[in-house]
């Protein structure tokens, strides 16, 4: 068991670790949704599921990408200029584009009679562009514009987390959280400005997802000086007493079993050095599965799947396996349309140039992009 400090992939400046936590992440991001979308299941069935894939499934991305963060700016000068302007491309650009488009896909399927309910026809610009910015049309774009806002203010967080002394990163953060979950957001102002709006509120996710992103450079620090056995040693068990209480009934403390839970999944992937290539390329390919698969391919496929099957966990199953299966198979379509790279958030490939093949100590190296 390589206990070790992080260690890049066989990749140049990858970690494999982190994709393949995001690859679980985002299969936990597709699950959350099939829940709204497949036949009703038994309530424990749906406890259980619920609580496997919403307590890690978003909060997963913050994380990581407060990790990658933190190692980047350990191992090349960071530019907060230059990294916002890289951010915007691959963050506000498929945002935009992708709010565009669904929402406009929307109103065409409203006006066509192919929606049980209408949201867009018969409502003021004003109230479509509200609910557009809200993700009301497309419940998962909210997360891109709170990680870009995230981003914006990591030359404070990272002045907290990776300057403080580590126990006083450590316990201002646990500060932080106590008091984000005791006294809320929206009922402080001016978040309380923002509780009014429909759908998911990019600003208020911003300010609650802060927290997984500290969390994840603090991780990263620790990681770094002291390797993954005192985590393991740590993480593990305070995970094992918070699930036995939890299925006791007599204890249940939901932020500490979240971050306990969170910890755990990066820990496995770390420490065991469990990266099968199927995993790694499904964690490489998160934009495009987070962009795509709902809601139109989460519709069609789940129509299709509940009419033919009758068994709530089956119906569960297949439409998760079919939407990711969708998803990954539109990706390369999308790549090849002319402006297709731009709408996933990356620069198109490099023409290859006549001439001696590029040194590999030069080439550039790949990165641990989020999402």
């Amino acid at each position: 068991m390589p206990l070790s400090k992080p260690r890049r992939a066989a990749s140049p400046g990858r970690l494999d670790a982190l994709d393949a936590l995001r690859a679980v992440a985002i299969v936990m991001v597709v699950c959350i949704h099939v829940l709204g979308y497949c036949l009703p299941l038994p309530p424990a069935q749906y406890a259980v599921i619920s609580f496997v894939v919403q307590t890690a499934g978003v909060a997963t991305f913050y994380l990581t990408d407060g990790y990658l963060l933190a190692f980047g700016r350990a191992h090349k000068e960071h530019h907060h200029r230059q990294f916002m302007q890289k951010s915007a491309r691959r963050l506000l650009v498929p945002w935009i584009a992708f709010t565009v488009l669904y929402t406009a896909a929307r109103y065409a399927f409203e006006l066509a009679g192919l929606m049980d309910n209408y949201a867009i026809a018969g409502r003021s610009p004003a109230e479509v562009a509200t609910a557009a910015y809200s993700s009301v049309y497309a419940p998962q774009l909210y997360f891109l514009a709170s990680l870009f806002l995230i981003r914006a203010v990591c030359p404070v967080t990272a002045a907290l987390m990776l300057k403080m002394p580590v126990y006083a990163a450590g316990a201002l953060l646990a500060a932080g959280v106590w008091a984000l979950n005791s006294y809320g957001i929206s009922g402080l102002f001016p978040f309380s400005l923002l509780a009014g709006f429909p759908g998911q509120e990019p600003v208020l996710h911003a300010v609650h997802g802060l927290q997984f992103h500290a969390c994840g450079m603090l991780l990263w620090r620790l990681h770094n000086r002291y390797g993954l056995r005192p985590l393991v040693l740590t993480t593990f068990p305070v995970l094992g007493l918070c699930l036995l209480g939890l299925l006791a009934g007599n204890l249940h403390l939901p932020r500490i079993t979240q971050y306990a839970y969170l910890l755990s999944l990066f820990l496995f992937f770390a420490a065991t050095g469990f990266h099968p290539a199927p995993l790694l390329w499904l964690g490489r390919n998160t934009m495009g599965i987070y962009l795509l698969h709902t809601p139109i391919i989460l519709k069609a496929v789940s129509m299709a799947v509940n009419r033919l099957v009758t068994i709530p966990l089956l119906s569960f199953t297949l439409i998760t396996c079919g939407v990711v299966l969708a998803s990954v198979t539109a990706i390369p379509l999308l790549r090849r349309l002319p402006a297709g790279h731009l709408l996933l958030g990356e620069y198109p490939p490099a023409k290859k140039q006549a001439g001696p093949p590029t040194p590999r100590s030069r080439r550039e190296p790949q990165s641990n992009r989020s999402v």
